[in-house]
């Protein structure tokens, strides 16, 4: 446990903007891309996709696992 009373897993955990996994693999992917941009091949477009998709989880904020979805909370 830390001094916060929480265990060391989660305060080890995901960071407070995202992910910390995914900007780095985003970031590699775009630069492979414009790489291939350069070097004349046509690969470069899937690069750039997979590129702007981690770029998208890695800065989206992690989901609060104790609320309902927003369908469970409502009502009619």
């Amino acid at each position: 446990m830390d001094r916060d009373g929480k265990p060391m897993s989660e305060s080890n955990g995901r960071a407070k903007g995202g992910s910390g996994t995914f900007l780095p693999i985003g970031i590699v992917f775009l630069v492979l891309a414009v790489a291939m941009m350069f070097s004349g091949t046509t690969s470069w477009i899937a690069f750039f996709t997979v590129g702007i998709t981690f770029l998208i989880l890695g800065t989206q904020k992690p989901s609060n696992k104790d609320e309902p979805p927003p369908s469970e909370t409502l009502q009619v």
